[in-house]
């Protein structure tokens, strides 16, 4: 059975570090939406809880 995924790729600019590089945040979701992995190279995304991922999302769900 050929399962259908959906991968993003983002690159998130710092709002208070502005000369610094971006950050890279990527998804990858099933067709039914769910969440099968994602990271990002902040310090947060190297372990659970990543604002930039959940911003990911929101923008994904937003954008339809």
């Amino acid at each position: 059975m050929l399962k259908i995924l959906h991968s993003f790729v983002f690159e998130v600019n710092h709002s208070q570090r502005l000369r610094d590089p971006p950050l890279k945040a990527w998804i990858l979701a099933s067709a039914d939406r769910t969440v099968i992995t994602a990271n990002c190279t902040c310090t947060a995304g190297q372990g659970e809880a990543c604002s930039h991922i959940g911003a990911m999302l929101f923008a994904v769900e937003t954008a339809g």
